[in-house]
This record gives C-alpha cells, sequence and structure tokens, in this order.
C-alpha cells in the first residue's frame, strides 16, 4: 500500500510525448485538406518547443478523496475499496502566452492551431501520468466540471497537493492558471467498471468528455 501523504511529482521533455494529428486537426476544424498539414505540423513544433510537461499527484485515502467531491456525483460510487490518487498536470504557461499573442495580433490561423496542439499535448502528458501511477494500464481519470463533480471541487484538491510547486493556481472562478492544465482523480480499476452510469452521461452537457459512457449520447 503506497503511503497518502507523500505528494510526488513526474517532469519529462516534451518531445517525449505523442501527438494526434488528426486529432489537433479536428480539434482546430481545419479540415482533411493537404493545404493545412505544413501549419498543423509547424503548431505542433511550436508547442513542443514552448511545454514543459510536469505534474504532481499524492495517493490518498477515502476520506481525502470523497472530500474533494463536495457534493453527490456518480464518481463517488466509484471511489469505494479502490487505489486512487489526487493529480494536477500542466504544460507550463509559455505556450498558453504565444497563442494569447497571436490572438492579440489578429493571427487566428495560428493561435488556434497551436491552442489545438497544447490541447493535445497535455491530453498526451495526462496519459503518461495515468500509465505512470498505473502501469497495468488499468485506470480511469475524472476532473471537476465532468461527471457531475462541479468545480468546487477544486478547493479541497488543490488544499491536498499544493501545485505551486508546479507553478499553478487556482482563480476565483475554480479555473487554474495556466491553462492547458489538467486536475483530478486517477481511479484504479478495470476502465470498463469505473466508467459512469450512461444516464448520467445522457444528462451531462459536456459533449466533448474522451471518457463519456456508451451509450451516453
Amino acid at each position: 500500500m503506497l503511503p497518502t501523504c507523500h505528494i510526488e511529482s513526474l517532469v519529462i521533455p516534451a518531445a517525449e510525448l505523442p501527438v494526434d494529428v488528426d486529432e489537433v486537426r479536428r480539434l482546430a476544424q481545419a479540415g482533411p485538406r493537404p493545404r493545412w498539414q505544413a501549419e498543423i505540423d509547424a503548431a505542433i513544433d511550436e508547442a513542443r518547443q514552448l511545454a514543459r510537461p510536469q505534474a504532481c499527484w499524492r495517493w490518498l485515502s477515502d476520506e481525502q478523496a470523497l472530500g474533494c467531491l463536495v457534493e453527490p456525483t456518480p464518481v463517488r460510487d466509484l471511489l469505494v475499496g479502490r487505489r486512487r490518487c489526487g493529480f494536477v498536470a500542466t504544460i507550463g504557461p509559455a505556450l498558453p502566452q504565444r497563442i494569447q499573442t497571436f490572438m492579440d495580433r489578429s493571427d487566428f490561423l495560428r493561435g488556434v492551431l497551436l491552442d489545438a496542439a497544447g490541447s493535445r499535448l497535455i491530453e498526451s502528458f495526462c496519459n503518461l501520468l495515468e500509465r505512470h501511477c498505473a502501469p497495468g494500464g488499468q485506470s480511469q481519470r475524472f476532473s471537476p466540471g465532468y461527471c457531475d463533480w462541479t468545480l468546487r471541487g477544486q478547493r479541497p484538491l488543490f488544499d491536498l497537493l499544493q501545485p505551486a510547486c508546479i507553478g499553478v493556481s487556482l482563480k476565483e472562478s475554480m479555473l487554474m492558471e495556466p491553462v492547458k492544465t489538467v486536475s483530478g482523480l486517477l481511479i484504479l480499476g478495470d476502465p470498463e467498471v469505473l466508467r459512469v452510469p450512461p444516464q448520467s452521461c445522457k444528462e451531462c452537457d459536456a459533449r466533448g468528455c474522451e471518457r463519456r459512457a456508451p451509450g451516453g449520447g
């Protein structure tokens, strides 16, 4: 049994993170046309140069984990009797700052493509963190703002993890700074067993959620 008090960290080079080019294209709504490829490749290269992936996490007791949920949510039933950790992962401030610079200059194409590349980088980093914490691949991630877990759950999660050590802070709105940061709970177990009930997904507005249960719309 791993200790519940020690906060661990992970730092890796962005060059080691795979980026799904098709997903970057989809997020940027660039379409499959060949003329976009050079711009997409350039955005991915720039994202990797700017990103500084790092994360902190902590194995949690039942009381600590349930305290992060704040209100009833389908995630609560998945926590009981399983190992779980809280985590915060980020790719740092430089990439979001560059995106904003492009937008301020009305260079929307480069801004949108870089934003899409950054989104895929942080998702790839979270996947790597998940494999690091659950080497067998048997786990599922959940974040505040999804599965009826309100953003108010950010506060107790941040109190437990103290992610200022990796340069992440929490705004009054419960959103994180810098953007391209992900927080949540990683629950160990069979991913199929850890899916939320399909009815919960049908009632949820987060249609872009990659963790949506089958039949959840």
